[in-house]
């Protein structure tokens, strides 16, 4: 770099093939080794604490191929990410930046266009930015008006980000649009019934979800969100044949018998709401608040001992 060449990341079939056969993995490299101040092994490192969700670590990897590598694409992207991850959005925005002042350099085109979409659009809303989201969004659309393969794919990331942002309202606009380019569109339906369920549009949700069960009968997220649209809705029955069907599937899976413990216990069917209470508990839910909740209604509905 001093005597002005420029360095890259160079990529062969795997990282360690550079090391010929002497080293099994990896790891066996960076143990016996220690790091490398080179781009290739720098990025190759970055993914591996990436795999082993180490954030902080990648980010400082993914730093030193961007000032090692002047274009090098996917670094900026995962750095973008994980600063945002970070609560960075401002450095985030300012890697985005870097890359549309150079996109020719970048090599900006249909494959990588969503990449950059998310983490441009995403540190916007982490800013609490929303008509900047939707500007980048827009402008992102706005490259390929004809691409009837790509834009679908840009309308979901959109819809993906939106939601994993708390920002539903936005999320049923991008949905609604791909679901004008393909209207029985599985995914784009559920995070229809999805989004209008977070929006407390129970009844609206409905209609969305039994279309993607219509097509898909064995679609988990579309009559698992259905079940909670119809019990939020107060239709127990329609909502207990959902979860029922739900059980013959995935028998271990927690919400299923949430859902059910709750439904027996608007009917004050005692038994059943602590069966499936118990059930429930032994399925391994993460959810702290969940458990303490049915471990209030357990001591609720179960006698004292004498």
């Amino acid at each position: 770099m001093r005597a002005g060449r420029e360095t890259a990341v160079k990529f062969s079939k795997t990282i360690e093939d550079a090391f010929g056969n002497k080293y099994r993995d990896w790891n066996q490299v960076m143990t016996e080794n220690g790091p490398f101040d080179e781009p290739s092994f720098c990025f190759a490192q970055g993914q591996v604490f990436i795999q082993a969700r180490l954030f902080r670590q990648a980010m400082l990897q993914f730093a030193r191929v961007k000032d090692l590598d002047h274009d090098h694409l996917p670094a900026r992207l995962w750095l973008a990410q994980l600063y945002i991850l970070a609560r960075k959005p401002d450095e985030a925005l300012r890697l985005v930046e870097e890359i549309h002042q150079k996109e020719t350099a970048f090599n900006i085109n249909r494959t990588n266009i969503t990449e950059l979409l998310f983490a441009e659009a995403s540190a916007h809303l982490a800013r609490k930015d929303t008509a900047a989201a939707e500007a980048a969004v827009a402008k992102a659309l706005a490259k390929f008006p004809e691409d009837k393969e790509l834009l679908p794919v840009l309308l979901g990331t959109a819809t993906q980000m939106y939601m994993n942002c708390g920002f539903y309202s936005n999320a049923l606009a991008t949905t609604e649009r791909q679901l004008k380019l393909a209207p029985d569109n599985p995914l784009a339906l559920v995070n229809k019934g999805f989004s209008f369920l977070q929006l407390n549009a129970c009844e609206q949700a409905i209609p969305p979800l039994t279309r993607v069960v219509e097509l898909q009968s064995t679609n988990y997220p579309a009559r698992l969100n259905r079940a909670i649209a119809y019990l939020r809705c107060g239709q127990l029955e329609a909502s207990q044949k959902d979860y029922e069907a739900l059980q013959k599937s995935v028998p271990t899976a927690y919400p299923i018998y949430y859902g059910l413990q709750e439904i027996a216990y608007r009917k004050k069917d005692t038994n059943a709401t602590i069966h499936y209470c118990e059930l429930y508990l032994s399925n391994g839910p993460p959810n702290p608040e969940e458990i303490k909740f049915i471990n209030t209604r357990l001591a609720e509905l179960k006698p004292r001992p004498r």
